[in-house]
């Protein structure tokens, strides 16, 4: 070789094979002769071996491609991986290393989330029996058979399986697919809300004053009926705004929830209050709550309530203590410090490992592919528009870009294109003329002779001219007077992070957007000179041509090799800003646009962080207007605080837990974004129904304050945060590394920092910055009280 240039790496006939895509694990097996003598050549080893099989995909054979795959590729290896290790039944000698294929097909990963789904779905009936369980029995007197009110909880629970149940059915009558996710959050999601409903009606039927039970159960509905629509139609429009992102699991959990939510309240006010009014009729009976035909003699009174009891005693003073409420102040800005300091450093993706069972098939492949790979996926750019190839401005521009793209640090040279091939085949003077029985013109007559050429043919083996493995790649019109779409190939350096993904998106993608607008400049150029051969139109058809996954393809390629020394280009520029900007990422493609099966995956990566702000504050608008209209602008304020910042600290939180747990990382990706606006609707039940209890309430704000917290605080603690964490530590246990990240984790934080700022902060916020008392939201009792505060200092007192 000349000097500055390295010898091609070739196969049998001569057709150059790049040893990063096919080898992995390369070294010096004479590392130390080469250190005695520098001069001595390397003898190249390496420990692992990479083969690619790409099928045929259109209409016709993509079943039988996925048939090949599932009935023959997996089975074969899996057979062979099994010989191996047991030596085909025989024992193996001394010192021998059985040889392990680790593999991915097409049909790989849907079938690792179907074997994730089956082996999670234990986990989640076992946590939402936990949940159900405790439900039942703790919104009564357990285990007094007549004030349990198990059948009450029951009921509860029914509806909220009948709530999902619906939406779920509405979601398939309207022809929507679900995703794992929304099965996986939406169910937690309206069981917190279905039973925090379920506690709060239930103990304010009991407090309420009435000469019958229906009395006081329309008493304790008119006392927290407005706080309990107020959080449902917020908590229905937060997910109906969200439902306007274009990120289809994000947009089908909105939809899945807003109708569970909707749907849950509408009985929650219908039948429950049916439910508690039998029941209440059946305490009165002395009857046994289950076997309600049983007549109890002598029934005991039902027992204290512990929690009610605790928050009154201990809760509320530690609360409202001088040197605890600076603590609190103390700990909500460490919070908001953190979240300022450590969200944007949080990273974009998801770990393909997180999402896979541990050892799969699957996981086993991507750890040796992080291990040995040395080059990541093919990638293609597609042209697909009709250009003129013939043109030299264009085979130069084309040149051009081949050479821009080799360049970049995420590309393997060389660039595989059948318009370079082609050149060399039509190459004046060349040796192989006759040989290859060259047809140098007209044009499309000399590309079909190309690509007709066999790698087996004598001009291939002898020459390397070898069209065939382009023939895949060229698609001509109806009539084959044109082309109307071609593409060129390219391969990927090793991607092991996620980042390494998503810049090797970026960078590609922001060279062919640069180069599509030159094209589209020549393009222009050119008609305007030549003006328009209708001769040359077709309809553009690239479905073929953009996929890679089955395709039959080859190997060769020329390279341009003047390559003159460049910088890696700093992939944090204008184009990486708009990944906030999701119609630009939406814009429709111009002639060229690069395609790569990863593509597919972290194209959200453009603009989930967009998504993520522009969902969580359309969803805080949307609370903001429901509560409003439904009590007024101070309740609002106040509860889409308590909301915001739930929301905003389990940003900084999910940096922390990063930080302190070693492993896998918390990420910014669908899931977590679909967590972050789960979270705005969880939230607001913490902080609605203290507002509103506060509220209703007369005296000063502090006194307000700590009545609040006594009739909503052991609601909240017994209704939703105990339900949740029973529910949540169960997904601890959970066999995939995905729940116990992405749902344990995040789940967990939601809960602990609702309680935080609903059950702490917010009291000590209102304490001393809360709003009057609202005369419409008062029930009868208070009404009374604050009819008589008409005089100076009595009113004084009930404002302040």
């Amino acid at each position: 070789a000349k000097k500055g240039q390295t010898m091609t790496c070739a196969d049998r006939l001569g057709i150059p094979v790049m040893p990063d895509v096919v080898f992995g694990g390369r070294k010096c097996s004479n590392a130390a002769e080469r250190e005695e003598n520098t001069c001595a050549a390397c003898a190249i080893t390496a420990e692992a071996m990479m083969m690619t099989f790409l099928l045929n995909n259109d209409d016709f054979t993509n079943d039988l491609a996925k048939k090949w795959e599932k009935d023959i590729f997996e089975d074969y290896l899996d057979k062979f991986n099994d010989d191996n290790f047991h030596f085909a039944g025989k024992e193996a000698p001394e010192g021998y290393k059985p040889m392990q294929v680790n593999y991915m097909a097409q049909i790989s990963i849907p079938q690792e989330l179907e074997k994730q789904s089956s082996q999670n779905a234990f986990i989640l009936i076992l946590s939402y029996g936990l949940m159900f369980l405790y439900v039942s029995v703790a919104i009564g007197s357990f285990p007094n058979p007549l004030h349990s009110k198990f059948l009450v909880g029951f009921s509860g629970i029914l509806i909220v399986i009948f709530s999902i149940l619906t939406s779920i059915s509405i979601i398939s009558m309207f022809g929507m697919k679900m995703s794992i996710i929304s099965t996986e959050v939406v169910p937690f999601l309206i069981l917190a809300i279905g039973v925090d409903n379920m506690f709060i009606i239930s103990k304010a039927a009991n407090r309420a004053e009435g000469e019958t039970a229906n009395e006081k159960l329309a008493n304790g509905l008119a006392e927290v009926g407005p706080s309990i629509t107020a959080a449902a139609f917020g908590e229905f429009l937060a997910f109906l705004v969200g439902a306007s992102t274009d990120v289809p699991a994000l947009k089908c959990f909105c939809i899945m929830a807003a109708l569970a939510v909707l749907v849950d309240f509408f009985l929650q006010v219908t039948c429950f209050v049916a439910v508690l009014s039998w029941d209440a009729k059946r305490v009165a009976a002395d009857r046994a709550d289950c076997f309600p035909c049983i007549r109890i003699s002598n029934p005991k009174p039902p027992r204290d309530d512990m929690v009610k009891k605790f928050v009154d005693k201990v809760l509320i003073k530690v609360i409202f203590h001088p040197v605890c409420e600076i603590l609190i102040v103390l700990i909500f800005a460490g919070l908001v410090f953190l979240t300022c300091w450590g969200g944007p450093k949080l990273g974009l993706g998801l770990n393909q490992n997180v999402t896979m069972i541990s050892h799969s098939n699957l996981y086993n492949y991507f750890d040796a592919n992080d291990d040995y790979g040395m080059s990541g996926p093919p990638g293609y750019v597609v042209f697909q528009k009709p250009v003129d190839y013939t043109d030299i401005e264009t085979q130069h521009l084309l040149a051009e870009m081949e050479h821009a793209i080799a360049k970049s640090s995420y590309i393997v040279p060389p660039i595989r294109s059948w318009l370079d091939g082609w050149l060399s085949y039509t190459q004046k003077g060349a040796s192989w003329k006759d040989t290859c029985n060259v047809v140098a013109s007209p044009f499309i007559e000399s590309v079909k002779a190309y690509l007709k050429i066999s790698v087996d043919s004598p001009c291939c083996k002898v020459y390397g001219i070898c069209g065939e493995q382009y023939s895949t790649d060229v698609q001509f019109n109806e009539e084959g007077t044109g082309i109307i779409a071609t593409r060129i190939m390219f391969t990927s350096t090793a991607l092991k992070a996620q980042s390494d993904y998503i810049n090797a998106l970026i960078s590609t993608r922001s060279i062919v957007d640069e180069y599509n607008d030159k094209f589209e400049d020549l393009m222009k150029k050119q008609k305007a000179s030549k003006g328009d051969d209708p001769k040359k139109k077709g309809d553009p058809s690239v479905e073929s041509l953009a996929r890679m996954e089955y395709e039959d393809d080859s190997w060769f390629s020329d390279f341009l090799n003047s390559s003159p020394e460049t910088e890696d280009e700093d992939l944090e520029d204008s184009r990486m800003l708009n990944i906030f900007n999701p119609a630009e990422a939406d814009a429709e493609v111009g002639t060229i646009f690069p395609y790569s099966l990863f593509y597919v995956y972290y194209e959200q990566y453009y603009y989930i962080r967009g998504v993520a702000l522009q969902s969580t504050l359309l969803a805080l608008a949307a609370v903001f207007i429901a509560i409003t209209l439904i009590t007024n602008g101070a309740a609002a304020f106040f509860a889409i605080l308590v909301v915001g910042f739930t929301t905003f600290d389990l940003i900084g939180m999910m940096w922390v837990l990063n930080e302190i747990i070693p492993g896998f990382k918390l990420e910014v990706n669908g899931i977590s974004v679909v967590n972050l606006v789960m979270a705005v609707g969880l939230s607001i039940e913490f902080a609605v129904h203290m507002v509103g209890a506060f509220l209703r309430e007369t005296g000063t704000r502090r006194q307000r304050a700590r009545k609040a917290v006594s009739t909503m605080g052991s609601s909240i603690l017994v209704g939703i945060a105990s339900t949740k964490v029973i529910g949540v530590f169960v997904l601890l246990f959970a066999p995939s590394t995905l729940f116990k990240i992405y749902y344990f984790r995040m789940y967990l934080f939601i809960i602990l920092l609702g309680v935080f700022l609903g059950i702490f902060f917010l009291p000590v916020l209102l304490s001393y910055v809360g709003p009057p008392p609202d005369i419409r939201l008062m029930t009868d009792k208070t009404k009374v009280v604050s009819s008589h505060a008409k005089d100076g200092a009595a009113r004084e007192q009930l404002l302040n």
